[in-house]
């Protein structure tokens, strides 16, 4: 035998022998790769809702609610903390909706300000998302006001409120008296960030026939918000509510969703008539 075919044996033989081991680890690292690729993916959606309305007739001045997805399911079982302050998935007495809320007790008055969320599900994933509550909005004005009645038939009705910051928009709101809370009304974002706007005469008209005026009291409102509010669980704490769903402002790898905080201002009335 020569000294070529005996080295072709000897790494012939070397080879069926680490073969195996080489299969093995390359397997391995394929498993370690699609666990890694098979990982979590997690919607955030909430609100902060500051409203100082005495016609809501609840104990609290701030409403928050929270709700999470996992890979598109509802998820109930993570950690949620609000400036570090632990939240309890649950309802209020007054809704059966349920999500995550302030734990317990009445938290009084929050201030307008810069907050942080975190969220966490175990040793699978924790990320962080920041909240900023506007300040409160007062009305100060409006033309006709509650002294006079309003015609919508006459023009429109202007409304002026203090200018707030941390504001990053503005929705007009109306409702006949024995409405509010109730999911009707008139709502509709202001265009700009001015401290004054007009409702349209269509505001104060039936949904149903344009032409026909809904006579009677009204409560006129102005929301400031921040962020991106979720609008089916704002609704839950608006006289009137959120004109519509704006696009997500969590945009992450595994983590997507919308959060946002809005003030509603106290009420004020006025008299509609058609003639």
């Amino acid at each position: 035998m020569t000294r070529l075919e005996t080295f072709k044996k000897i790494l012939f033989i070397i080879l069926f022998l680490i073969l195996p081991v080489i299969l093995l680890l390359g397997c391995e690292d394929n498993l370690i790769v699609d666990q890694n690729n098979d990982r979590f993916q997690y919607i955030f959606n909430g609100v902060l809702v500051q409203n100082t309305d005495p016609a809501f007739d609840r104990t609290d001045f701030n409403y928050l609610a929270i709700k999470t997805y996992r890979d598109n399911l509802l998820f109930t079982a993570g950690d949620l903390s609000f400036n570090d302050t632990s939240l309890s998935y649950s309802s209020y007495p007054f809704t059966a909706e349920t999500f995550y809320r302030f734990a317990s007790g009445n938290k009084g008055y929050i201030a307008g300000g810069n907050y942080m969320m975190d969220f966490a599900d175990s040793t699978n994933f924790a990320d962080t998302v920041s909240a900023v509550l506007p300040d409160s909005i007062y009305i100060l004005d409006y033309n006709p006001d509650s002294t006079t009645t309003y015609n919508p038939n006459n023009g429109v009705l202007v409304m002026n409120w203090t200018p707030t910051p941390n504001i990053e928009g503005y929705v007009l709101s109306a409702t006949p008296v024995d409405s509010i809370y109730t999911g009707y009304g008139y709502s509709a974002f202001v265009t700009s960030l001015t401290n004054s706007d007009a409702f349209p005469p269509q505001a104060f008209r039936s949904p149903s026939d344009t032409d026909q005026v809904v006579t009677g009291d009204y409560y006129l409102y102005v929301y400031g918000y921040s962020g991106v509010p979720d609008k089916n669980l704002a609704d839950i704490f608006l006289p009137v509510p959120f004109p519509a769903q704006l696009p997500n402002n969590i945009n992450r790898t595994r983590f997507n969703g919308h959060f946002g905080s809005i003030v509603v201002s106290r009420r004020v009335p006025i008299e509609v008539v058609s003639q």
